[in-house]
Formats: C-alpha cells, sequence, structure tokens
C-alpha cells in the first residue's frame, strides 16, 4: 500500500509540474517576471468566471457582458506574452485594458461605494511586480489621473453614478466577494514571487558554489602547470645540455677509444634518463588530465618483472651496480601492469641514480596480508626526512619536489599508482647506509 502510495503520488506530482510548465512557460524560455504574469493571468481566469456567476445570481446583469469581455481580453493578453513571446506588449495591452475596464466597472458598480477600487489593487500589483522602475512610475500616474478623474466626475455629479444593486445586502456580498478576490489575488502574488525568488536564490548560490569549485580546480590546474614547466626547465635542461655537450665531444679527434667508449656510456645513460623523464612528464600529465585508466587482470609477476628488471640491469651495468632479485616466480597478482611497472622503473631507476659505483640494489617482493609488498634496498645517500614524511602520508602534489635531485615527479607518480591499487609507498633508512623504499599494492 505505501507503495502503491508513494508511486501514485509521484506521478501525481510529476503530472503537475508538467502541467504548470506548461502554462508558465519554462525557465530556459521564460524570465521570472514573465512567469508570473502567465501565473496571475490563468489564476484571475478562473475567479472572473466565479464574479460573472455572481452578478448573475445578484441581478447584476449589466455587467455580464463586462466581465466576460474581461475574461477574454485577460485570456488574450496571456496567449500573446506565452506563446507569441511578445511579453512587453502583453503587459502594455493589460496595463490599458485593465484601466479601461476598472472605469466602465467604476460607472457602472457604484462608483466610490462599490468593489471597484478593491479590485483595481489586483492588476496594479502585477503590473507593479512584472514592469521596470521607469514603467511602475507610469502606471501609477496613470491609475491615479483615471481614478482622480472619475472620483471628480462623481464628487461634482450626482447624477454620474448610477445605483445598479437590488438591495444593499447585495453591494455589501459584490465588495465583500471582490475583497476575499482580491486578497487571495495578492496573496497568490506574494506568494509565486517570494518562491520563485527563493529558487532563484538557491539557483544562485548553487552556481556560486560551482563557479567556485571551478575557479579552485583552474588555480589547481595552473598550479600543477607551473610545477610542470618547472620541472621540465629544470630537469630537462642538464640532460640535454649533457647530451649536446657529449655529441660535440665525440667529434673531437683528440679522444682516445676508451675515452669515447667512457662518453658513450654517459651519452646513452643522459638519454635513457631523459627518455624516462619524458615518459613520466607524459603519465602524470595524463593522469592529471583524466585520472589513471585503472584495468586490473590477474598476472604472472615474473612476466610483469622480467622486462622492467632487464632494462635496470643495463642502466645500472655503467656504474658496475647489481641487481639482486627475490621472489616467488611463480605469484599470480591482479594488478594493472603498465601502473606496476611505472612504480618498479622508477623506483630501481632512481636507486641507481643516486648508489654509488660498485654498489649492489636488493629487490625482493612477497605476499602478506593479501597485500604484495615490495622492497627496493640501495646503498646510496638517502632521501631527506621531510620527503619520506610525505611519501608516508601519500602526498598527492608536486610541493615537495626536488629539482636538485631529480626525483620529484617519479615519486609522485609511484604514490598515485599505488593509491591508485588501494596500497602505499614508504621510506625508511637503510642502516648499512641508503634508502630502503617499500611498497605494497592489492594482490
Amino acid at each position: 500500500m505505501f507503495a502503491l502510495s508513494f508511486f501514485k503520488n509521484f506521478f501525481v506530482n510529476q503530472i503537475l509540474k508538467l502541467v504548470f510548465q506548461q502554462i508558465l512557460g519554462s525557465k530556459k524560455d521564460f524570465q521570472f517576471r514573465e512567469r508570473l504574469f502567465h501565473a496571475l493571468c490563468v489564476f484571475m481566469i478562473f475567479p472572473i468566471s466565479q464574479i460573472i456567476i455572481q452578478n448573475i445570481a445578484i441581478g447584476l446583469y449589466a455587467l455580464i457582458l463586462p466581465w466576460s469581455f474581461v475574461f477574454l481580453y485577460l485570456l488574450m493578453c496571456y496567449s500573446i506574452s506565452r506563446y507569441f513571446k511578445k511579453f512587453e506588449l502583453a503587459t502594455v495591452l493589460f496595463g490599458i485594458g485593465t484601466l479601461f475596464i476598472m472605469s466602465v466597472n467604476y460607472i457602472y458598480n457604484d462608483g466610490i461605494n462599490g468593489p471597484t477600487m478593491i479590485g483595481s489593487f489586483i492588476p496594479m500589483t502585477l503590473l507593479f511586480v512584472i514592469s521596470n522602475t521607469r514603467l511602475r512610475i507610469i502606471w501609477a500616474l496613470l491609475y491615479a489621473l483615471v481614478f482622480g478623474q472619475l472620483f471628480y466626475l462623481e464628487f461634482n455629479n450626482t447624477d454620474f453614478i448610477k445605483p445598479e444593486y437590488l438591495s444593499e445586502k447585495h453591494r455589501y456580498l459584490d465588495v465583500y466577494g471582490t475583497y476575499v478576490f482580491s486578497l487571495i489575488s495578492v496573496f497568490m502574488i506574494a506568494w509565486f514571487t517570494q518562491t520563485s525568488l527563493k529558487n532563484e536564490q538557491r539557483k544562485t548560490k548553487q552556481q556560486s558554489e560551482k563557479l567556485k569549485k571551478e575557479r579552485y580546480a583552474l588555480r589547481q590546474s595552473n598550479s600543477q602547470l607551473n610545477k610542470l614547466f618547472s620541472i621540465i626547465s629544470h630537469d630537462l635542461r642538464k640532460p640535454l645540455g649533457n647530451i649536446i655537450s657529449y655529441l660535440d665531444l665525440l667529434d673531437d679527434d683528440m679522444l682516445n677509444d676508451r675515452e669515447k667508449e667512457l662518453i658513450k656510456q654517459d651519452l646513452y645513460l643522459n638519454t635513457k634518463n631523459t627518455h624516462q623523464l619524458l615518459e613520466n612528464l607524459l603519465n602524470w600529465s595524463r593522469a592529471q588530465e583524466n585520472g589513471f585508466n585503472f584495468s586490473p587482470s590477474k598476472i604472472n609477476f615474473h612476466d610483469l618483472l622480467f622486462n622492467t628488471l632487464s632494462i635496470s640491469k643495463d642502466l645500472a651495468k655503467p656504474k658496475n651496480i647489481s641487481i639482486l632479485a627475490s621472489y616467488d616466480t611463480n605469484t599470480i597478482v591482479k594488478a594493472d601492469k603498465s601502473l606496476v611497472e611505472i612504480i618498479i622503473r622508477n623506483l630501481l631507476q632512481n636507486a641507481i641514480k643516486f648508489s654509488p659505483e660498485n654498489s649492489t640494489i636488493w629487490f625482493n617482493a612477497e605476499i602478506k596480508d593479501n597485500q604484495l609488498a615490495f622492497q627496493i634496498i640501495d646503498e646510496g645517500d638517502g632521501l631527506k626526512d621531510f620527503e619520506k614524511e610525505q611519501i608516508k602520508k601519500k602526498a598527492t602534489d608536486l610541493s615537495w619536489h626536488s629539482t636538485k635531485n631529480n626525483h620529484g615527479l617519479g615519486l609522485h607518480l609511484c604514490v598515485m599508482c599505488a593509491s591508485t591499487h588501494n596500497g602505499y609507498i614508504e621510506a625508511f633508512d637503510n642502516p648499512k647506509g641508503g634508502t630502503i623504499m617499500k611498497f605494497t599494492i592489492g594482490a
């Protein structure tokens, strides 16, 4: 029963919402004052029908035709604004028409003793709400001028107004009925105006919050872009300069074969490091724009490591650095292959970069507590304390990037890739000197 009642109320509300939208017009196509005009026109059509019936009941047959004309005239003004979208024309016709109708009603409906003065506040209120300041002044002056003239004529000519009521009872009923109608109309104008203003304020607030978020995102994007340019200008300038210098030296006939071989090795290392940096920049920029494309699948851990370890060992040869790996070759892990390769490749190459010659790097991995835990241990200078703390906290910006050591961007990418796998990265001091980098991913 509850579900039936809920769906019934829901569909009724939806139907009513569509009906009101058709009557008033959509917010996209019509301004607030236009929709208010449509609402009041439609609202006034129904009570005018009641007034026509009321005049028939109390014997004011002479007013039936004028009120019928009012009914049709109001319908015409509504149609001109709603369907022909001539709002300004509709309001002018409405204002002039109601002044004329009120004047006729004043003359034939007991003048100052009748209900016309009370009923005139309905169109005046509507015109004041939907018009701009200049038009409000014009309408106020016109109403004051027209009714002032009617008062003057009635005061100086006793035969100007002829009573039409069959009795005082009918006059009081007519005045009270008009008063109630005017009260309801003004209430509806105030209610619709207040409700619409609240909706507009809420919409404005939502748009303001959206703009704040967009401005914040834009500032973040600009900040990241500035940092990216800073990284490019600092981290690429030196290795590219070295490559150019090495190429110039290779053209020097004064160098012997041994010196040229050493230069070629350094040139190779600089080129690989520059390529790695460019690849990190590309991965980072893609992640900033769209996030990582996370596509985990079941893969053999040995197959995942084989190519990365081979490349890393080649990079370690010129410095005579040994990389010793320890892991179960049969380990199956569910992970994104490319993201895990980014982590391992960056951490291993950082270890090679900051390890002294003739040293050793230990790499091991094991499944522990439903997570695949890695350790990369080097014998280099180690990380600064604040860098270890930032890694521990899963830093997500480049504010701690060290252009001096040239490893901040790679570590940043590693943190992002590990977080995507619901893992983390930590750095510890190696008791024998150097750094222990530990990271985990969900197994």
